[in-house]
């Protein structure tokens, strides 16, 4: 059947964002890991690196590397690309199979994804596994069978023992967290950001969002430490 659904690049969002930010005066310090969350106070301390930042609050989105119950969930995922003007409309939306899902760009790439895999922080690819979603997705489009491989790669996911995201207030007053969800994060970053905006400000979420409470698991996901 036909879902009529649309797709996002994720690097080419990822892009976006970080120019909106810079234009709106957000400042993004990059390869820093943060070591530690705490309340003191009425203020919540952040450390990151050798540099120690002070907020009214502070929010855990960390995605696989949010902390317990949080962990990673290891997907391998391929591209396919042709300059060939003939297969430039090979596929035009995507199509969703048990074994495998095609994901159409603008650009002209096929992406074919994804494995579940619990390996840990390993981003590595495996051969057999490439080849296999290289197989499944030439049954459903078999000219893809032709086309070589532009790119394997594999990504952490954020994993919940309910497979459900941890939405809200941690144990710790201050502390919000917003990770675990999974293979939808991207897709739900909109609605994740009003919800914690709100929630941030004082305001009621605007939705039901109780299934998502992190007092659900444990309040270890109060504290973060770095790995």
């Amino acid at each position: 059947f036909f879902l009529a659904e649309d797709t996002v690049d994720p690097r080419l969002l990822m892009q976006a964002t970080l120019a909106a930010a810079e234009r709106k005066g957000v400042v993004v310090c990059g390869k820093t890991g943060l070591t530690e969350m705490q309340t003191r106070n009425d203020f919540v301390e952040v450390f990151a690196g050798e540099k120690r930042y002070v907020a009214r609050a502070a929010v855990n989105c960390r995605g696989a590397w949010a902390g317990a119950p949080v962990r990673p969930r290891k997907g391998q995922m391929l591209s396919f690309l042709s300059d060939k003007s003939d297969k430039k409309d090979l596929l035009r939306h995507v199509v969703v199979a048990s074994d495998v899902y095609l994901v159409p760009r603008s650009s002209g790439r096929i992406l074919a994804g994804a494995t579940v895999e619990d390996a840990g922080y390993d981003k590595t690819t495996d051969v057999h596994a490439i080849q296999k979603l290289h197989q499944a997705a030439a049954r459903l489009v078999p000219e893809l069978g032709n086309l070589p491989v532009a790119e394997q790669w594999a990504g952490l996911r954020p994993g919940t023992p309910d497979d459900l995201p941890l939405l809200g207030e941690t144990s710790e007053r201050g502390i919000f967290i917003a990770a675990g969800h999974f293979r939808n994060g991207i897709l739900l970053t909109p609605v994740t950001a009003r919800i914690m905006a709100n929630l941030i400000m004082g305001s009621p979420a605007g939705m039901n969002i109780e299934a998502f409470s992190p007092e659900r698991f444990c309040a270890s996901a109060a504290r973060v430490l770095s790995r």
